[in-house]
């Protein structure tokens, strides 16, 4: 017949057996989940077993009985371990707990139905790949913060290859928060491979910050250049208005003291026409001859085709203008005949 099973083992069977209750659905559960079931009974500690565990060792006395049966159900319990393994990857311990911690909470629940560890490992593989993903994200922003900070703004007025060298500092970030989030479900010299699609997401969200960065560092690169060559304008054309306002005073002076010339060759002849008409005669000035007698007339006549040549209000003009007579402008410069 069938093997008689130890008494301890007889009563975990008994326990999930189903009783026609509520909680037919959760042994039905464990059942499933732990199909291969092997109990040791643990004797109860009595006081002098409780005082000792409290004491500074810890131990309690290995020959007491509930020491032996601990014993001998801790090695009972290495003989049985094996490495857990979910689709072909190993389990570390700290995923294993946070997967046992996702059963009890599905089983106190209600919904014992479909219940799977390897569904809840998965589940927990996806939660922390994805939260490793954004960990990744933080970290490449806190090395090359975003442009909407001011250090982001200050880090895209850098030179290219400093703007350069930080994004890779920050990529780099990046991928090591990455695998150090997922430290215990992946290593981190041979990821598995239900992680790539994870890396691939965090690579793409960081080759899209650091084009952003890039775009904003050509930008303000020409800004700045454009802010430059808008300056070296405006210098010229300062420097410009000076040489033509330097010009204009010389122009200005050349045509006042030209006019002063000419004013003062008017009275140079006008003053030796009046004096020839009143040189005595006689004299000296008889032995000269008939030069003499006709230069009154001869200057009289060129101080006369002089104010002819110049038109009256041009001359009254510049009188004013040299005298500096109130609304007396001086006339502008004829215009060259074309020949």
């Amino acid at each position: 017949g069938r093997p008689r099973a130890p008494p301890a083992e007889a009563s975990l069977h008994e326990a999930l057996a189903p009783r026609a209750d509520s909680l037919d659905g959760t042994r039905a559960a464990l059942a499933a989940l732990f199909p291969n079931r092997t109990l040791a009974a643990v004797r109860a500690p009595d006081a002098v077993d409780l005082a000792e565990l409290a004491s500074a060792s810890g131990l309690p006395d290995a020959d007491s009985p509930f020491a032996g049966s601990f014993a001998a159900s801790a090695q009972r319990a290495l003989g049985l371990l094996q490495p857990k393994a979910v689709g072909g990857a190993p389990l570390s311990g700290e995923l294993l707990a946070a997967a046992l911690h996702g059963l009890v909470a599905q089983l106190q629940a209600g919904a014992p139905r479909g219940l799977s560890l390897t569904a809840t490992v998965y589940a927990l593989m996806r939660e922390w790949a994805s939260a490793a993903v954004t960990s990744g994200r933080r970290a490449f922003s806190r090395v090359a913060p975003p442009l909407t900070e001011m250090r982001g703004q200050l880090a895209v007025a850098l030179p290219a290859a400093s703007l350069e060298l930080l994004l890779r500092n920050a990529t780099k970030a990046a991928y090591e928060a990455f695998l150090a989030r997922l430290a215990s479900v992946a290593d981190a010299d041979d990821p598995a491979a239900w992680l790539q699609p994870y890396a691939e997401q965090l690579r793409i969200a960081v080759e899209g910050e650091a084009a952003r960065r890039r775009l904003a560092h050509e930008h303000a690169a020409a800004l700045a250049q454009e802010r430059a060559v808008s300056r070296r304008l405006r210098d010229e054309a300062g420097a410009s208005r000076d040489e033509i306002e330097r010009l204009l005073a010389l122009r200005d002076a050349s045509s006042r003291l030209e006019r002063w010339r000419g004013l003062a060759a008017d009275l140079a002849m006008f003053a030796l026409a009046a004096g020839s008409a009143v040189l005595p005669g006689g004299g000296g000035l008889n032995r000269l001859g008939p030069a003499l007698r006709v230069a009154p007339a001869l200057f009289s006549s060129l101080f006369a085709w002089r104010v002819i040549r110049r038109p009256v209000p041009a001359l009254l003009r510049s009188l004013g203008h040299a005298l500096h007579l109130p609304g007396c402008a001086p006339a502008p410069p004829a215009a060259a005949d074309a020949t």
